[in-house]
């Protein structure tokens, strides 16, 4: 077997590992989804963070310290349970996760709607886009 070909199986495992994982999500009534900063903006406009849905931050205390975004509750990624009555809390509300960068929120969100919350949303790119910091 040729290394053009194992590298081709590889891939291909890859790419059918994550489309399961996404059809399992959706099979169960679980959604994920990445938003970006304006449309974040736009649905803070028109809900109310922590009544209407949850904005969930999951940096740790040390990132804390750049800022937040407002009224937004902080759960340390590495403290995080899905089963957490505030979690549990906003089981049929959307749910709005950032990090840092947008990597941790984004596994996070997946282990939500993996549990069959229907919708989990994660900010791309994370506060950093959020202050400006980085575009994409």
């Amino acid at each position: 077997m040729s290394i053009d070909l194992i590298l081709v199986l590889v891939i291909g495992l890859l790419i059918l590992s994550k489309s399961a994982d996404m059809i399992y999500i959706r099979l169960i009534g679980g959604h994920v989804e990445k938003i970006n900063v304006s449309e974040l903006k736009e649905y803070l406009k028109s809900n109310k963070a922590n009544r209407d849905f949850l904005l969930l931050d999951v940096r740790t205390d040390v990132e804390l310290k750049i800022g937040k975004i407002g009224g937004s509750v902080n759960v340390d990624y590495r403290k995080f349970k899905a089963d957490d009555i505030l979690i549990k809390n906003f089981r049929e509300k959307p749910i709005v996760i950032y990090c840092e960068t947008g990597s941790r929120s984004k596994k996070i969100a997946t282990k939500l709607a993996r549990k069959g919350f229907p919708k989990v949303y994660f900010l791309g790119g994370g506060y950093k886009v959020w202050r400006g910091e980085v575009s994409l």
